[in-house]
Parts: structure tokens; C-alpha cells; sequence
């Protein structure tokens, strides 16, 4: 979604970061809250939602601090369990949208001893990168 069309949506400005360097990606935050929420762009369109807590929660009820058991009970069929890069006692749980158009959408949950800590939405390929845009 263009950062326009998600200004308009949401009804309030959002403040953009500047662009990392060499690079058209950037974050946007909305102005008045909600806090922990964030929307990756790239060339000022949203790719990705990262939520690092606050009250937002996925259609099937997961946020930051549920625990992991209930994101595999929750999307039982579409997961994946990978290493976390960082945490030694932490996963990433990568969520694969159905087929279709969407195919290429993906939530990653980031989890560390058993609860999630952060999670992310959005398209492949920046829903996948560890670091954000840097």
C-alpha cells in the first residue's frame, strides 16, 4: 500500500525515518500511537507491519507475549520453525499465506524461551529480513 493511501486510511500522519543509506527502505510510525507499531517501506510503499508490543493481535488472536504453543495451534498447517539468528533459546516461526495471489505473504513470529517478542506481516522478501532495512 502506498504511504499516502495508508496516511488516508488510518487518518493521521505518520513519521518516516530516513532511508538507510544506498537504499530506497525506510520505517514509518504513526504519529499518536498505537506504540510498537511500525510499517516498513520501500520507495514510500508499505511491504511489512513489525508490531513490538502494544495491544495489536493477528486475526487469530496471537500478540507479543502469547506463547509460542498457541501460534503453532493457531496456524497448524502453514508453519515453519526455524533457528533464531540472534537468541539461542528463540525461534522464528514463519507463517505461510495460502496460495493464490497472496502466496508470497508471510507473518513471522519471533519468539525467545517459548513466547512470542515480536512479530511481522507483509511480503516476501522484506517480511524475511532479521534486520529490518539495514
Amino acid at each position: 500500500m502506498p504511504l499516502a493511501d495508508a496516511r488516508r486510511l488510518l487518518g493521521e500522519d505518520l513519521a518516516v525515518s530516513e532511508s538507510v543509506a544506498g537504499s530506497t527502505c525506510a520505517y514509518a510510525t504513526p504519529k499518536s500511537g498505537p506504540g510498537g507499531l511500525s510499517f516498513m517501506l520501500n520507495d514510500r510503499v508499505i511491504v511489512r507491519i513489525d508490531v513490538t508490543g502494544g495491544p495489536m493481535r493477528t486475526k487469530r488472536g496471537i500478540a507479543v507475549g502469547s506463547a509460542e504453543a498457541q501460534v503453532l495451534e493457531a496456524y497448524a498447517h502453514s508453519t515453519e520453525v526455524m533457528p533464531h539468528k540472534y537468541d539461542a533459546e528463540g525461534h522464528y516461526v514463519v507463517v505461510k499465506s495460502p496460495g493464490g495471489e497472496r502466496r508470497n505473504l508471510r507473518y513471522v513470529f519471533e519468539t525467545s524461551r517459548g513466547v512470542v517478542t515480536k512479530f511481522r506481516a507483509g511480503a516476501l522478501p522484506a517480511v524475511g529480513y532479521v534486520e529490518g532495512c539495514s
